[in-house]
C-alpha cells in the first residue's frame, strides 16, 4: 500500500471515529446518524480524485487536503474528550459526556476555521540565521519557497501575494524546493498569471523537484526554463562568490 493510500485509509478510520463519537456522545438518532456517517464517508473518499487531471475531479483535491487536516484536528479533540470522560466514572456528573462531546465539537470547528483563515490571509515569513565558519562572504540571504501545490483551482492572486513578500526581502538567492505544481500550468503559459516573474535575485533562482512534480517533470522543467529559473537535476553550481549550491531529484524517481 502506497503512502497516500495509507493516509486515505487512516483518514477514513479517523472520520468514522469522529462520527461515532458525535453520534454516541450527542445521542444522534436515525436517520440523522446515518446521514452523518454518509457525509463523513464522502469527505474521506474525496481523496481518490486527488490525482485526476480532469478539471472537475481535480477540484476535489484541495477539499481532500482540507478534510484530512480537519480530521486530524477533530481526532485530537475527541481523543482528549474520551480521556476526560474517564474521570466521570468517579464523579458521575449528569450529562457530562453530552456536554464534553459538544465542547470537543465546538473547539474542533473553531480550530479548523482559524486554520483556514490563517492559510487564506496570514503569510508568515520564518527567518533562520545560520552561522557558518569560513563563509567566503560576510552574509548571504537565501529565500526558500516550497509546497505551493498550484492546481487548476489555485487563485493567482494568492500566489502573487506570497511572491511579493519574497520580493520585499531582497534575497541574494532564491530556491524553490519542490511541490510547486500539482497540475499542468505550462499550457498556454498559464504559469505567468501567478507572478513568478517577480522572483529575482543577484545570484539567481534555482529549483529542484518534489514528489508532486514526479508525474509532470517535463512540464515543470519547461516552465522553469521559460522563467529563466535553473533546475538542478542531481548537479551543483558554483556561484560567483565562491558558494556552491547543489540540488537532487526527488528520491521517488
Amino acid at each position: 500500500m502506497g503512502f497516500f493510500s495509507m493516509l486515505q485509509v487512516l483518514c477514513l478510520l479517523g472520520w468514522f471515529y469522529i462520527a461515532w463519537r458525535m453520534v454516541s456522545g450527542l445521542g444522534i438518532r436515525k436517520p440523522y446518524n446515518i446521514c452523518l456517517f454518509a457525509v463523513f464517508l464522502a469527505l474521506a473518499m474525496s481523496g481518490f480524485f486527488r490525482r485526476s487531471e480532469n478539471p472537475i475531479m481535480s477540484a476535489l483535491s484541495p477539499l481532500w487536503y482540507v478534510c484530512m487536516g480537519a480530521c486530524g484536528i477533530a481526532f485530537i479533540f475527541f481523543v482528549v474528550n474520551d480521556i476526560v470522560n474517564i474521570s466521570n466514572l468517579f464523579f458521575r456528573i449528569k450529562r457530562f459526556r453530552y456536554y464534553s462531546t459538544l465542547i470537543a465539537l465546538i473547539l474542533s470547528v473553531i480550530a479548523c476555521a482559524w486554520s483556514l483563515l490563517n492559510v487564506a490571509f496570514i503569510i508568515n515569513i520564518k527567518e533562520v540565521k545560520i552561522n557558518i565558519p569560513d563563509l567566503p562572504v560576510e552574509s548571504f540571504r537565501i529565500a526558500q519557497l516550497s509546497d505551493l501545490h498550484i492546481n487548476q483551482t489555485t487563485h493567482p492572486e494568492a500566489i502573487k501575494k506570497m511572491l511579493s513578500k519574497i520580493e520585499l526581502l531582497e534575497p541574494d538567492l532564491i530556491v524553490l524546493t519542490g511541490d510547486i505544481i500539482d497540475a499542468d500550468i505550462n499550457a498556454n503559459d498559464k504559469f505567468r498569471e501567478y507572478g513568478f516573474e517577480m522572483l529575482k535575485a543577484p545570484y539567481g533562482v534555482f529549483a529542484v523537484t518534489g514528489n508532486h512534480e514526479r508525474r509532470r517533470q517535463d512540464v515543470y522543467f519547461e516552465m522553469l526554463d521559460k522563467l529563466g529559473i535553473t533546475a538542478l537535476k542531481n548537479e551543483s553550481v558554483l556561484l560567483g562568490n565562491g558558494i556552491a549550491i547543489a540540488g537532487i531529484n526527488d528520491a521517488d524517481w
